[in-house]
C-alpha cells in the first residue's frame, strides 16, 4: 500500500467548479484522487518527453514523421491512461457497495 500525505491546495474558482462536476457525474471520486490521477498522467507524459529527448540526443533530432508518431503516441497513451483509470474507479466503487445493494 503506498503512502499518502495530506496537503492544502489553492485552485481557480472554474477549475474547482469543474473537478466538483466530475465527482457528481461519477467522472471521478474524489477531488483528491482527480488531482493524483492528473498529476500521474502528467508524470507520465514527462517520462515520455524525457525517453524523446534522449533518443534524440542519441540519434538527432527527430524528423516530422517520426515526432508525428511520437505525439500520436502520446496522445493514445494519455487516452489509455484515462480508461485505465476509469475502469479501476468502476472497480473500486463496485467493491465498495454491500451484497444486494442497488448501484
Amino acid at each position: 500500500m503506498s503512502m499518502t500525505k495530506k496537503i492544502g491546495i489553492s485552485l481557480p474558482d472554474d477549475l474547482h467548479a469543474w473537478i466538483v462536476g466530475e465527482i457528481e457525474d461519477g467522472r471521478a471520486d474524489s477531488v483528491s484522487g482527480l488531482i493524483a490521477d492528473a498529476l500521474e498522467a502528467l508524470r507520465g507524459q514527462d517520462a515520455l518527453e524525457q525517453l524523446v529527448s534522449g533518443m534524440e540526443e542519441e540519434i538527432g533530432e527527430l524528423g516530422p514523421e517520426e515526432r508525428a508518431d511520437v505525439d500520436a503516441w502520446m496522445e493514445e497513451a494519455g487516452r489509455a491512461a484515462e480508461e485505465a483509470r476509469r475502469r479501476r474507479e468502476s472497480r473500486e466503487r463496485e467493491s465498495s457497495r454491500r451484497p444486494g445493494e442497488a448501484a
